[in-house]
């Protein structure tokens, strides 16, 4: 038998549930992103999200969890009268917060000591895709969330004794945790990538993973146990069919191996600095060898997943979030234990200070120069200028061919919109049948109705008319039942439409 003993664990700082300290993080990071808050959408998944919030629709084909709690969320604030774009912001900005805060719980759970768990979560919280994405309209910082209530069942199991009940009956519920977070976003089907090696690593350190030259099998029996629940309770949360169909066809880009190092550059190296940069300085050393090639390992599944999809459409790390908590533990453990030594400890502190100051001016620099409402305000003040109220009814051009959609979201929030995308869908013989009755029942109804110039360019765009000249057809319908009235402001134009 091994005569190596299991070090204790230091008892968390408040009783056994969550410290004190991660609710005052969460706050404080909660504070820091509501005071920022920037006033854009990232992608147009975030101005679709939105529109399903108006909506209530509550269907997302990859992603189940996220628009049902997005919408319960949106009730629970109701009173506060925020628009839906500022309630999803939040949305991500809670979810951001509150990863931030189980990132803390986790680290104290694994034993690290006050300060050295602070200064991970600190790398965490200023990781520049984490602070990015927690400020956004996304799917990512709420699944980060969920990702990270995962990381705090994982650090429990690891306080528990290998192969005993209770070791086993958390692992199953860690498996259930990395399932249901997966239900957030499909991503969250690699988790196992991380909490699986990095099982083997602690128990392998504490001495308890091999006995006499020999593995313990009690001490593989959960990391085991932990995966197949895993893959269980991704028939319940998770889409596996639609997620698995996506991840074969993709975006439809290149995929060939010679773009890995673009992807490691565009989705690791600098979304994540200067965290993605110190696994490798320290696979340099032998202290932390074994635990830099873990977390190498483990974003190795995430790379070729990137690859797989995202090849010419950068996501500046959103699907690889969960990758900046072990990278941070391992970059907190090595400073700690730089700090122990006679000749080098003085430098622990400043070094950690230094990557703190970096990243969190990465962080920064990164959400200001997202942050640009200038790119919307113009267009908005010459739409109101046009129409006059927010009490109508406006056709815009499909959100991902114009971005006018995103700043009636942000600046008009009580404006009425329909997306000219709809009737693209169709044949030009199916919209005539299909479009006019309802077209003319509208027509009759609404006093104040208008079409953009921007929805009349995107229907005459030949991405529009793609499956049988439905755009086109669109545009001609509403010229036969309607007179075009032109509006003029500040060189935009808008046409209020009446019925023949």
């Amino acid at each position: 038998m091994s005569d190596r003993k299991r070090e204790p664990v230091p008892p968390l700082v408040h009783a056994d549930r969550i410290p004190l300290e991660s609710l005052g993080l969460a706050l404080l990071f909660l504070g820091i992103f509501v005071l920022l808050s920037p006033a854009a959408f990232y992608k147009a998944d975030g101005q679709h999200l939105v529109r399903r919030l108006i909506e209530r629709n509550s269907e997302y084909p990859h992603h189940p969890f996220y628009m049902p709690m997005l919408i319960a969320f949106g009730d629970l604030l109701a009173p506060l009268g925020l628009s839906p774009f500022q309630t999803a912001r939040l949305f991500s900005q809670v979810g951001g917060a509150l990863a931030i805060a189980l990132a803390h719980a986790g680290f104290r759970l694994l034993g690290l000591r006050p300060w050295v768990a602070l200064l991970a979560t600190l790398l965490v919280a200023f990781c520049p895709a984490i602070f990015f994405f927690s400020n956004v309209v996304e799917f990512h910082a709420p699944f980060l969330a969920a990702a990270s209530l995962a990381f705090v069942v994982f650090a429990a199991a690891l306080r528990r004794q290998p192969g005993s009940m209770s070791e086993l009956l958390i692992a199953a519920l860690l498996g259930l945790a990395t399932s249901a977070a997966a239900g957030m976003h499909a991503s969250g089907i690699l988790l196992p990538a991380i909490f699986v090696p990095w099982w083997l690593v602690l128990r392998y350190r504490e001495g308890l993973l091999v006995e006499d030259r020999k593995l313990s099998w009690p001490a593989l029996a959960a990391p085991l146990l932990a995966g197949l629940a895993h893959g269980a309770g991704l028939a319940l949360f998770v889409r596996v069919q639609r997620s698995g169909e996506f991840l074969q066809q993709g975006f439809q880009h290149p995929q060939g191996i010679e773009h890995l190092p673009g992807i490691f550059v565009q989705e690791w190296l600098l979304p994540f600095l200067p965290l993605s940069l110190l696994p490798f300085l320290l696979l340099l050393g032998r202290r932390f060898r074994l635990e830099a090639g873990f977390v190498l390992l483990a974003i190795s599944p995430y790379l070729l997943a990137a690859l797989r999809l995202l090849v010419g459409d950068s996501e500046s790390g959103a699907y690889l979030l969960p990758l900046a908590i072990p990278t941070a533990w391992l970059t907190a453990s090595s400073l700690a234990a730089l700090r122990n030594s006679h000749e080098l400890g003085k430098h622990a502190k400043p070094l950690g200070l230094s990557l703190l100051v970096i990243s969190a001016l990465l962080a920064l620099a990164r959400l200001e120069d997202f942050d640009r409402p200038e790119a919307y305000r113009p267009y908005a003040a010459s739409l109101r200028a046009c129409i006059g109220t927010e009490d109508a009814l406006v056709i815009l051009g499909h959100p991902d061919a114009i971005d006018e959609y995103g700043a009636v979201l942000i600046e008009l929030p009580r404006l009425r919109v329909y997306l000219a995308d709809e009737p693209t869908k169709y044949s030009a013989a199916q919209v005539r049948q299909a479009f006019a009755p309802a077209l003319r029942a509208t027509l009759a109804k609404e006093k104040n109705l208008y079409i953009t110039n921007k929805a009349l360019e995107f229907l005459d765009m030949p991405e529009a008319n793609l499956r049988g000249g439905g755009g086109r057809a669109f545009v001609e319908l509403l010229r036969r039942l309607c007179d075009f009235e032109p509006i003029h402001a500040n060189g935009f134009v808008v046409y209020r439409l009446k019925l023949k």
